[in-house]
């Protein structure tokens, strides 16, 4: 389908998500620009802490329907020439990386939740491991991605015990505390409406000491502004969100330009 994003319902920020300062008392620059797909957007830094963001954006609502009419495939579709079968592959081979990359810090019985899981083809790696060995029964994984139309076609309710259409600041009332030992925020951070709100929502969900995964495109080696990323990382910024609950495991980057953390949930939260 096609995205009328002149059309869509938007909002202007007044404060900076990532320091809490109010916009109109600084000094930030701005740039008027045109994104990937076309769309004139407004970018803004922050001068306090560098975050960097669209200013108007898609209000939460919009974005959610942006996700779940299946409208921002259609445009990755468009861009790219992206299809699902090349969307799949890269996923398989994302989730065979990710696991050696966590696998060491897991336990052998784990219950996950992955945050804007797509397909679930990263819950579905983790859960083949245990079942291959004859725990499956240890594992426990749910899905929690607004797209309902992508996890159905493409299988995603038969990698994970639970799916739930939405995405995190929509489930806030029903997620559990210190339910899960590992979430997982795949590519996914820089697509929230509120990064703040949904990182807190994420250590709420988990166990004292439990893990989480989060990685983001790092805009000091690879920038470039589109409709769907209203906000823009880097590790400095990433570390302001994160710090106050959760300590560094394992931090680095790969593929030249995604940067990533694994997380430990501070145990006095």
């Amino acid at each position: 389908m096609a995205w009328d994003y002149g059309r869509t319902p938007k909002e202007s920020i007044e404060f900076c998500n990532c320091c809490g300062r109010f916009k109109k008392l600084l000094d930030q620059p701005q740039d008027v620009q045109y994104d990937r797909y076309g769309h004139p957007v407004t970018v803004w830094t922050c001068p306090s802490c560098g975050l960097i963001y669209l200013s108007p954006r898609m209000t939460a609502a919009a974005s959610t329907e942006f996700y779940a009419t299946g409208a921002y495939r259609d445009l990755i579709l468009a861009h790219t020439g992206e299809t699902s079968a090349m969307r799949q592959a890269a996923q398989w081979a994302y989730a065979e990386s990710l696991f050696e990359r966590l696998a060491p810090h897991l336990a052998e019985r784990v219950r996950v939740l992955d945050v804007g899981g797509s397909n679930g083809l990263v819950l579905k790696r983790f859960r083949d491991d245990r079942v291959d060995r004859g725990i499956g029964q240890w594992f426990y994984g749910e899905l929690l991605d607004p797209a309902v139309d992508e996890i159905l076609s493409e299988g995603g309710t038969g990698h994970a015990n639970t799916t739930t259409a939405g995405t995190i600041e929509e489930a806030r009332l029903d997620l559990r505390p210190n339910d899960f030992d590992l979430v997982l925020c795949c590519q996914t951070v820089d697509h929230f409406t509120d990064i703040a709100e949904a990182i807190r929502l994420m250590a709420v969900t988990l166990r004292p000491s439990g893990h989480l995964w989060i990685d983001w495109v790092d805009c000091t080696g690879f920038y470039e502004v589109k409709i769907d990323h209203p906000f823009y990382l880097t590790s400095a910024t990433m570390h302001r969100y994160v710090d106050a609950e959760f300590t560094t495991v394992v931090e680095g980057h790969w593929d030249g330009y995604h940067g990533g953390l694994l997380l430990e949930r501070k145990a006095d939260l």
